[in-house]
């Protein structure tokens, strides 16, 4: 079974990936949600909210800007969107496997679906998420996504 790599990125509370709803609840109001830290290193714009939770390491903002609120540590708001987070995790992770994706998808547009690697996944240059829903990275379970792509 594939298991998710670090990135679920989700702007819906309900949306359909291979015709069934994966439901992000509160989480969805996030535009990063992270368990122990986030650090930015340029001007990006985060659209929502950003949380930290259970951890508290936030840095880069600014010159990074947030739309929404902050939530960090054991904010009552991260709390919740972290377990909203882990249900719709563990509902994603047993997904069919979605379209394969390989190497470095810099440079690319994606649209809401499943993305299926059995290798690292790079981001050199801009990836494009283009349009309102989730956004699934399977990625095998011994893998581990490169530094580089962490950062934002």
């Amino acid at each position: 079974m594939k298991q998710l790599g670090t990135l679920l990125l989700g702007m819906t509370f309900s949306v359909y990936v291979n015709a069934q709803p994966v439901v992000l609840g509160t989480a969805g109001n996030f535009g990063v949600l992270a368990g122990s830290a986030v650090t930015n290193t340029g001007p990006t714009a985060i659209i929502g909210n950003l949380g930290v939770s259970p951890g508290t390491a936030l840095s880069g903002f600014p010159p990074g800007t947030v739309s929404g609120g902050t939530h960090l540590g054991s904010d009552p708001v991260a709390i919740t969107a972290q377990t909203d987070l882990t249900t719709a995790y563990l509902d994603a992770q047993g997904r069919p496997p979605g379209t394969v994706v390989a190497g470095d998808i810099g440079g690319t547009t994606r649209t809401p679906g499943t993305y299926t690697s059995s290798s690292t996944l790079g981001i050199t240059g801009n990836l494009t998420l283009n349009g309102a829903g989730v956004y699934i990275f399977q990625m095998d379970p011994g893998l581990q996504p490169r530094p580089e792509a962490r950062s934002f």
